[in-house]
């Protein structure tokens, strides 16, 4: 009998720290964008698929933290690249870029924006897809099927490319020359990774002629894991608080946190990028690899270390979605593939 394949395991937790390298502009750099037919297309959101007749240009910059304010900001990006049209509604388009082509220290970047124009309009984000110093072997390839929603913030050309800053488009930040994420693999975790698909907003509709029910309007992703070591800097980084770690001029290793704030006043400082790879797939030989863009960057729950002579002591991190970044408004903050 035929026996079908099934993937299962912990799975890969890749965890950002910032880092000081500046991330190079993409003005200049070449790329590619041309339309794909043949495909197996699902569009289950409120986003549309790509329209048959329709002019559609490509732009691309890179993301990383914001030095001023520790949110998102965006490169310089590439110029546009020209008209591209589909053959066939739901058709798509695939973005290429040269592995020779990217400039120095672009793997350190949080992820990659891709921005779309449709028709005559200006340009918007519609892909966030991860670099990471793990996916720098091969081609950058990003198929994209769908358009973004009207809402989401337009940009034209000129403020892409340019590297002044404007206040009038926010998205960008308030520098164009972003600092770099260095993402590092915790190792190891225990039980479960948990990537929590929940129900954002939803409105309920009361028809006449029918029983009441509940339209979503938000899925929203969360994460949660578990990583066994329980040092004084991880338990900052999944909770809240300060930590230093240093040699100093004794040479003495010194490592030291603060923790518990008590106040009245709340402030969130953004969004965390992070990666899961998934337990490689048998029939294929490919794991997902899952770039979350809008987790918030403390810990939203809970978290009890039991110490015990009886059982380990892990770590809980958990990541609810809160997309405060302007450059997430109306856009999708996750985004997963797999290449074999």
């Amino acid at each position: 009998m035929a026996i079908k394949s099934i993937k299962a395991g912990p799975g890969t937790i890749r965890f950002p720290q910032k880092v000081s390298t500046l991330l190079p502009t993409l003005l200049g750099m070449a790329f590619t964008a041309s339309a794909l037919t043949g495909g197996t297309t699902t569009n289950n959101s409120a986003q549309n698929a790509l329209v048959a007749g329709t002019n559609y240009q490509i732009a691309i910059g890179l993301t990383g933290w914001d030095t001023v304010t520790q949110g998102y900001a965006v490169t310089p990006t590439t110029v546009s690249s020209g008209n591209v049209q589909v053959a066939n509604n739901g058709d798509v388009i695939v973005v290429t870029v040269p592995l020779a082509n990217w400039p120095a220290n672009y793997q350190y970047c949080a992820f990659v924006t891709v921005f779309i124009k449709t028709g005559a309009g200006s340009f918007q984000p519609v892909l966030s897809v991860p670099i990471d110093s793990l996916f720098t072997a091969r081609n950058f390839e990003v198929i994209i099927d769908h358009v973004p929603l009207a809402e989401v913030t337009q940009y034209p050309i000129a403020t892409l490319t340019g590297s002044a800053v404007s206040n009038t488009y926010p998205g960008l930040g308030t520098t164009r020359a972003p600092a770099g994420f260095l993402f590092s693999t915790l190792s190891p975790t225990t039980d479960s990774t948990n990537i929590r698909y929940l129900i954002g907003n939803s409105i309920t509709f009361s028809p006449n002629n029918a029983s009441d029910f509940t339209g979503v309007g938000s899925r929203p992703v969360g994460l949660d894991f578990k990583t066994e070591f329980n040092d004084l800097q991880t338990l900052v980084e999944a909770t809240a608080g300060n930590s230093t770690y240093a040699t100093l001029g004794s040479g003495t290793i010194l490592r030291q946190a603060t923790q518990g704030l008590s106040t009245g006043n709340v402030f969130l400082k953004g969004n965390l990028p992070v990666i899961f790879i998934s337990p490689v797939d048998p029939a294929t030989g490919a794991s997902d690899v899952e770039l979350f863009t809008g987790l918030l960057l403390q810990n939203s729950a809970e978290l009890t270390l039991a110490w015990s002579k009886k059982a380990e002591t892990p770590v809980t991190w958990n990541f609810a979605n809160a997309p405060l970044d302007y450059l997430n408004d109306g856009c999708d903050t996750f985004f997963a593939f797999n290449v074999h």
